[in-house]
């Protein structure tokens, strides 16, 4: 609890950056202070971001990796 009230910021900074705590009082734990989950993209979003991405033709790129790695790809 002590070093919670001294070194709150520093203890944030470590919780950003994906570390979890346990808080204690009087050596007996009280509380967990955790990361919270980073918000997940939606669809819509994922879409928007790779609209403007080349098509890959399917065809070439199994010829090309038959070739670069010697095998028969069906």
């Amino acid at each position: 609890m002590r070093e919670l009230r001294n070194y709150g910021g520093q203890v944030l900074d470590a919780v950003e950056k994906g570390e979890s705590m346990t808080i204690t009082r009087d050596g007996r734990p009280v509380a967990h202070l955790s990361p919270v989950p980073k918000a997940n993209i939606s669809a819509a979003a994922l879409l928007q971001a790779f609209k403007n991405t080349p098509r890959i033709d399917g065809e070439l790129l199994r010829s090309e990796l038959s070739e670069i790695l010697d095998l028969e790809i069906d």
